[in-house]
């Protein structure tokens, strides 16, 4: 509009001036109308050629203005050829926005993508505080309704705003172990900084490790169950060698401390032989794996507890289906049945009957154990599997037992991905089924 005014302003000097030359005779009228004809058609060309220019650059500006918003596939085509590498220029620049806005948004989408299959909470936030990323397990574990750009003050989960808000607050990346609806987490808050090395936004990883806490606190339990079940055959042998120093004795006195200590010593050999058996079986260490014959298996086991059985007059009944066969470790399995079968003589009187039969359907292989004996209590059969657990403490002591049978058992049965179910009632007995995949992921691998 200013270079209109110019230009308009210009013209009607230029018309006044040649007026003048005119009345005063400078000029004969008719060379007046000629150079006022010049002036006319000069302006009118130079108006011309100027409104075609701002009309252009005007359409340049809205093109920026569109490009600026977000608006995609704006370009702008005109037939001036002054403003042609200005139109080029501002159509490589739209193109050159629209290629970093598609390459933003892929971004967004592959880290969308790749802590979508992240089971770890996670949240960014920047430095004003506001939730620039959030997936979606930070949502579901923490019930956090937020969404990106909202303030992380919104989060309502008490303990993980006081996390986030303690790390945004010093500015300062640091870890601790918080309880989230019982479930502990690993909270890990790293600070993110620009190329200019100053903080931008703290980023924050919440990995869940309440199996970790639980198998530590397993750990501790089962260290501390292992040392009260050493300590007692140990002070039985501190207490027999000292007194054998003290003084001397008779030979069969002697014999009867000697034949303690050997026994003590026994059972504190088998107590860590079990428990290497055990760590043995959850690392899966050397687990010998391959087809074989399921009555082979039992014919074994009962060899091995048959005199057992015939000292007791008991009735060892076995069935087994013809032709079965397991995908397993074949030892490792004969160990699990021949606790349970000792188990089921050890706890069962005097000519009473016990059985192990094995069958399959299309699915499974079943193992089954049962017994005529004691039983077991409906509040002590939750807790049979834990370590160094014993139902009849004396009667255990008594059998050379050490607390570790069943939870050898269900060790085995878990490394071969099986289940095992138990019935019992007091006085009645107890029936012990083991199930197997008739043919194990592994092996259909």
């Amino acid at each position: 509009m200013k270079s209109r005014g110019l230009l308009l302003f210009s013209f009607v000097l230029s018309v006044v001036l040649i007026g003048l030359v005119v009345f005063y005779d400078v000029v004969p009228l008719s060379v007046g109308l000629i150079l006022f004809i010049l002036l006319v058609i000069s302006h009118g060309l130079l108006f011309y050629r100027l409104y075609a220019l701002l009309h252009d650059i005007e359409r340049v500006n809205e093109t920026l203005e569109s490009i600026a918003s977000g608006v995609r596939g704006m370009r702008i085509y005109t037939s001036s050829q002054k403003t042609k590498l200005l139109n080029a220029n501002v159509n490589r620049l739209a193109k050159q926005m629209e290629k970093m806005a598609m390459k933003n948004l892929e971004d967004e989408m592959m880290i969308g993508l790749l802590t979508g299959y992240i089971t770890s909470p996670i949240i960014y936030v920047d430095i004003d505080g506001r939730i620039r990323y959030v997936n979606d397990q930070f949502i579901k574990k923490f019930q956090a309704r937020v969404k990106k750009n909202d303030w992380y003050e919104l989060i309502s989960n008490k303990t993980v705003y006081r996390f986030i808000d303690e790390a945004f607050t010093k500015e300062l990346s640091h870890s601790e172990t918080i309880e989230v609806n019982n479930r502990y987490y690993y909270a890990n808050a790293v600070t993110i900084k620009d190329f200019k090395e100053r903080f931008a936004g703290i980023l924050f990883i919440f990995t869940d490790v309440t199996e970790l806490k639980r198998f530590e606190k397993m750990q501790r339990e089962f260290l501390a169950d292992a040392s009260h079940e050493l300590k007692t055959p140990l002070s039985v042998i501190k207490g027999a060698t000292e007194i054998l120093l003290d003084r001397p004795h008779d030979p069969e006195t002697a014999r009867e401390f000697l034949r303690m200590i050997h026994e003590e010593n026994e059972r504190m050999e088998k107590i860590v032989q079990d428990i290497l058996l055990i760590s043995k079986l959850e690392s899966d260490i050397n687990l010998n794996f391959q087809m074989f014959d399921v009555k082979r298996l039992i014919d074994d086991t009962v060899n091995e507890v048959k005199l057992q059985v015939k000292a007791k007059s008991q009735h060892l009944h076995v069935d087994v289906e013809e032709g079965l066969t397991l995908y397993g470790d074949e030892e490792q399995l004969k160990h699990a049945l021949i606790n349970l079968l000792v188990n089921a003589v050890n706890y069962t009187e005097r000519g009473k009957n016990i059985s192990i039969r094995a069958w399959s359907n299309a699915m499974h292989v079943y193992i089954e154990i049962k017994d005529q004996g004691i039983g077991i209590s409906e509040e002590d059969l939750p807790h049979i599997f834990k370590r160094f657990y014993r139902v009849d403490k004396d009667r255990s002591r008594q059998t050379g037992g050490t607390g570790l049978g069943l939870s050898i058992v269900k060790s085995v049965v878990d490394a071969h991905g099986g289940q095992i179910a138990v019935k019992s009632k007091l006085h009645e007995g107890t029936t012990f089924t083991l199930v197997f995949e008739r043919l194990p992921q592994q092996q259909k691998n």
